[in-house]
């Protein structure tokens, strides 16, 4: 019967492992891609580069999707993109 109980917490703790685990792959930011987003003031956020930017009377406005259309946009800052360029 003992043996039995040993088999059993083994399998318990082994349970809650996994469980960490996977809970721990799903909480944690993925070190690869920090978020690079204007409004940001974490480390790995571009806020000061905005203000900076603002502060210098310049219009800053955030570009989202796969194609821009650069219009009449003088400099683009892309921080963090998604795919690699292409030539296109």
């Amino acid at each position: 019967m003992n043996r039995l109980r040993e088999h059993r917490l083994l399998l318990v703790a082994a349970a809650v492992f996994v469980a960490m685990y996977v809970l721990a792959a799903l909480l944690i930011e993925d070190p690869g891609r920090p978020p690079s987003r204007l409004r940001s003031d974490r480390e790995d956020g571009a806020l000061a580069l905005r203000l900076w930017l603002e502060a210098g009377g310049y219009h800053v406005r955030e570009l989202a999707g796969s194609t821009v259309d650069p219009g009449d946009l003088d400099v683009i800052f892309v921080l963090n993109p998604y795919a690699p360029y292409t030539l296109a």
